[in-house]
């Protein structure tokens, strides 16, 4: 069965890889940059001639020994709509609504991300977003170990009241002041991540190339899936010993249950609701324990209480002083209702043993919802459960992955967004990122010039590569914690 199924899928690759396609950044509605050397490329039969016929040229190539073909169009002023057309000897592709004027890479993390639906007045503005000559394809998510050939399939849509409110707000106000003051057509190529690290977005070959990440590069960058799943625990195991003299502290279920609080002081800290990814356990799919100290009165142990944790929906177990109170499924169980005596008088140890969130499924774990919904009401008082307080701890006993996401390693991003991308014409680079470097600041003033001469080669273009420096955050001694010694005050 199994060379059946292989010979199958080898017929059906072979099929696929024949057949004449363009890669997935050209669609119909694209805009294409004026002035410059514009490469179409794509895939055919191997050595098979390949045309294209656009705005008056008709320019050839041939496919080479793995079927893939380039072609490279002479300069085109701005102008369109213009149909893009192209030919082997049985098959053709025809892009219709193809404009000619400027086109800039969005780039960074959620500041880029961010759509104009999320801003101020967005009603006022997308609904003014009407014959707005700006259009967007925006770049899938998605992380690779190897450089990838082609991204994920998308589309380039036109800005309108019914598209634009998806469009990167950052790229559509840069792109409409542009389009009024150049009036050209501007295409934004979104390529984009929320809470992206800079070294995801940057080559192997320019770390290599580079005195700070070299080591990095050489040593510590996987080749698979199961070896980079390995760093990745061997790196939550070391951050979860940071606290307990580089040993795990107890995380076994019927040693907790027996626990007093001093035993939960080696876990990490944590805000709720929120991300596990953000607060110190990065990536990590699984069960895991959530465990908070509340102090009752006599009074209050006396009667009933009720106990919300959230909007949250994956399997759980509570215990409160070492005994099951409830389990289930979450979102349909919640708020808990407590008879009296659930709690006793003085310190109270709760502890909740719950798997990972399954909607929305990116979430992973973390407890979820409004802050509000994070309550102990106790008599006629509620009291708020939300913020710090709590501790947290994966159960590295029970299955467990990682989510293949975006900080994982360097290069990931780079190699399944940016690379696949490279040769598009472009007239340059608008980028919004940094928070996520916020811990690695003083390196970040070698990594990010590393970063934009890297693109410029690349693409074989030194190109305008504008950025929006971050505004300053946290005192002094936060600052300088997060740079090293390298500190220095700043002059008045």
């Amino acid at each position: 069965m199994r060379t059946i199924i292989l010979t199958v899928s080898l017929f059906i690759s072979a099929i696929s890889s024949a057949q004449l396609r363009t890669a997935n950044i050209f669609t119909s509605h694209m805009v294409l940059q004026r002035d410059k050397i514009v490469p179409v490329w794509g895939w055919a039969k191997k050595n098979e001639k390949i045309k294209v016929q656009f705005n008056g040229q008709m320019v050839s190539a041939k496919a080479n020994g793995e079927g893939k073909w380039v072609i490279n169009l002479k300069p085109i002023p701005a102008g369109g709509p213009y149909d893009m057309r192209i030919i082997s000897k049985k098959d053709s592709v025809v892009l219709n609504d193809v404009m000619v004027g400027e086109v800039w890479i969005c780039s960074g993390q959620s500041n880029m991300e961010w759509t104009v639906q999320n801003v101020n007045n967005a009603k006022d503005e997308i609904a003014n977003a009407v014959n707005v000559p700006v259009r967007q394809f925006k770049v899938a998510t998605q992380v690779a170990l190897q450089p990838l050939d082609d991204i994920t399939k998308g589309e380039w849509v036109a800005a309108s009241p019914q598209t634009v409110g998806n469009f990167t707000a950052v790229g559509y106000f840069f792109a409409r002041e542009l389009a009024e003051q150049l009036h050209v057509t501007i295409g934004l190529i979104n390529d984009s991540w929320g809470g992206s690290q800079l070294e995801s977005w940057i080559s192997k070959d320019a770390m290599l190339g580079s005195d700070e990440l070299k080591n990095y590069a050489q040593n510590r960058l996987p080749s698979t899936w199961p070896q980079a799943d390995s760093i990745m625990l061997v790196n939550l195991k070391k951050n979860l010993s940071a606290k307990n003299n580089d040993q795990l502290p107890v995380y076994n279920k019927q040693q907790l249950l027996q626990a007093d609080t001093s035993l939960f002081n080696a876990w990490l800290p944590y805000r709720a609701p929120g991300q596990w990814d953000w607060q110190g356990i990065w990536a990590f799919r699984g069960t895991g324990y959530y465990e908070r100290t509340i102090e009752i009165t006599p009074d209050e142990a006396s009667k009933t209480s009720v106990l919300s944790l959230g909007d949250n929906d994956g399997a759980f177990e509570l215990f409160i002083n070492g005994s099951l109170i409830k389990q289930g499924e979450g979102k349909q169980a919640q708020p808990f209702n407590l008879p009296a005596q659930t709690f006793k008088a003085g310190h109270n140890i709760l502890l909740l043993r719950q798997a990972k969130q399954t909607e929305p499924s990116w979430y992973g774990n973390g407890l979820s919802g409004d802050s509000s919904h994070i309550y102990l009401q106790l008599n006629d008082a509620t009291v708020s459960l939300a913020g710090g307080g709590w501790k947290i701890f994966p159960d590295l006993n029970a299955p467990f992955t990682f989510n293949h996401g975006a900080n994982n390693h360097g290069t990931i991003i780079y190699n399944a967004m940016i690379h696949a991308i490279i040769p598009y014409a472009t007239k340059g680079v608008i980028w919004y990122q940094g928070e996520a470097n916020a811990g690695r600041a003083y390196q970040y003033r070698k990594t990010f010039p590393l970063l934009i001469e890297s693109w410029r080669s690349e693409w074989k273009n030194d190109f305008p590569f504008l950025f929006v420096q971050l505004s300053s955050f946290g005192n002094k001694a936060a600052m300088k914690e997060a740079i090293g010694q390298n500190y220095v005050k700043p002059k008045p």
